[in-house]
C-alpha cells in the first residue's frame, strides 16, 4: 500500500534525472524506467519504513531475488548482456512479483517450521560476516558438530563481477572500481581477474607441502605447466597462479574446519574440478588428500554429476571429462 500510494503521488513525475542520479549505467540499462521507478520505491520503503529487522531482512532477499526476473535485458544468472533485450519481462508488473515472491517465501518458512523436529524449532542460529579462512574470534576450538559448505569451484569464476547488478542496485557499490577494492580482493581466490602477477601470495605455499607433499608435487608441476601454457594463449590468463591461490586458500579453511570440529564429526564440501588451458585439476581428490594431512583421519569422494557439457561446442574448450563431487572429510 504505501508503495501504491508513492506511485500515486509521482503521477506525471519526471523520473529519469533521479534515477540518473540514483544507480549507475548498467542498470539503468538493465530496466524499463518504469520498472526501475518501481523498484527503487520499494527499496525506499523497505529502507524508511518501520518494520522489524527481520522483516526488513525478508524483504531486502524478496526484492533482491526478483530484480533479473522483472529486468528487459538478458540478465540470466550469471551473466549481464544490456544490449539484449528479454521480452518476458516486458509486461510484469514489479509490485505483483514482489507481493507474489514475498508470499512464497513466507509460505516455504511456514512449512519448515510445521514440519520440522521439535528440537529444530527451538534451536537458535548465528551468522557471521566473516572470513571462513581464519574464525579462531568466532568459534572455539571441539565446538562445531557438522559442517556442510560448497566453497567457491576452481572454474575462474568471478563472483564479485557476477554480483554487480544486486551491488550497484543497492547502493553497495557505485563503481566497478568499489566492487574491486571492497569485495574482490576479500573472496577466495577463484578467478584470474582477482590476480596480480607479482603479488607473492599467489605462490604455492610451503604449509601445503608440510602438509602434504603429494598433493605439493601434483601442484607444482601442473602450476609448472600451466605458466608455460600461458605464453603461448592469447589472453595469457594466470591460471597457473588461480591454482596456487586456490589450494593455499582451501589449506586455511580445511586447517579451520578441522579446528572447530568435535571428534567423531564429518565435513562436507560440494565442488567440482577443472581443467585450466586442458591441465586436469582433480580438486575432489586434492581436498580429501589435504584433509587427511590435516588430521582428518580420512575422506570420500562421491560424483554427483558430469560438468562442462553444454561448452562441448566451443572450439577452444579442452576435451577433459569433468564432475561435481562431495567430499566427506571425516575427524575421527
Amino acid at each position: 500500500m504505501l508503495v501504491r500510494r508513492q506511485k500515486q503521488a509521482l503521477n506525471g513525475y519526471d523520473a529519469e534525472p533521479q534515477l540518473q542520479q540514483e544507480f549507475p549505467d548498467l542498470v539503468l540499462k538493465c530496466f524499463a524506467q518504469n520498472t526501475l521507478l518501481d523498484l527503487l520505491l520499494i527499496r525506499n520503503v523497505i529502507d524508511e519504513g518501520e518494520f522489524s529487522q527481520a522483516v526488513k531482512d525478508i524483504f531486502f532477499v524478496g526484492l533482491t531475488s526478483i530484480l533479473r526476473q522483472v529486468s528487459t535485458a538478458a540478465t540470466g544468472w550469471p551473466y549481464i548482456a544490456p544490449n539484449k533485450q528479454k521480452t518476458t519481462s516486458l509486461n510484469k508488473d514489479v509490485l505483483s512479483e514482489f507481493v507474489r515472491q514475498i508470499h512464497k517465501m513466507v509460505k516455504d518458512i511456514a512449512i519448515t517450521i510445521e514440519t520440522a523436529n521439535p528440537h529444530y524449532k527451538e534451536s537458535r542460529h548465528h551468522i557471521f560476516n566473516a572470513d571462513s579462512r581464519d574464525v579462531h574470534a568466532l568459534v572455539p576450538n571441539a565446538s562445531i558438530d557438522h559442517v556442510f559448505t560448497s566453497p567457491p569451484y576452481l572454474n575462474n569464476f568471478d563472483y564479485a563481477d557476477r554480483t554487480r547488478l544486486e551491488l550497484y542496485f543497492w547502493g553497495e557499490a557505485k563503481s566497478w572500481g568499489e566492487i574491486s577494492r571492497n569485495i574482490r580482493t576479500r573472496l577466495i581466490t577463484s578467478a584470474t581477474t582477482q590476480i596480480a602477477r607479482n603479488d607473492p601470495q599467489y605462490a604455492l605455499a610451503d604449509e601445503l607441502r608440510a602438509v602434504s607433499p603429494e598433493v605439493y608435487s601434483f601442484l607444482n608441476d601442473s602450476v609448472r605447466q600451466l605458466g608455460q601454457l600461458r605464453l603461448g594463449r592469447g589472453g595469457k590468463k594466470s591460471y597457473d597462479h588461480l591454482v596456487s591461490g586456490y589450494f593455499n586458500d582451501m589449506l586455511k579453511i580445511i586447517t579451520e574446519v578441522f579446528r572447530v570440529l568435535k571428534p567423531n564429526t564429518h565435513a562436507v564440501f560440494v565442488l567440482g574440478d577443472s581443467a585450466p588451458y586442458g591441465v586436469h585439476i582433480p580438486t575432489d581428490e586434492l581436498i580429501g588428500k589435504i584433509g587427511v594431512g590435516v588430521g582428518f583421519s580420512r575422506y570420500q569422494v562421491d560424483v554427483l554429476r558430469k560438468r562442462g557439457d553444454k561448452w562441448k561446442d566451443n572450439p577452444q574448450r579442452h576435451d577433459q571429462v569433468l564432475r561435481e563431487s562431495i567430499v566427506t572429510l571425516t575427524k575421527a
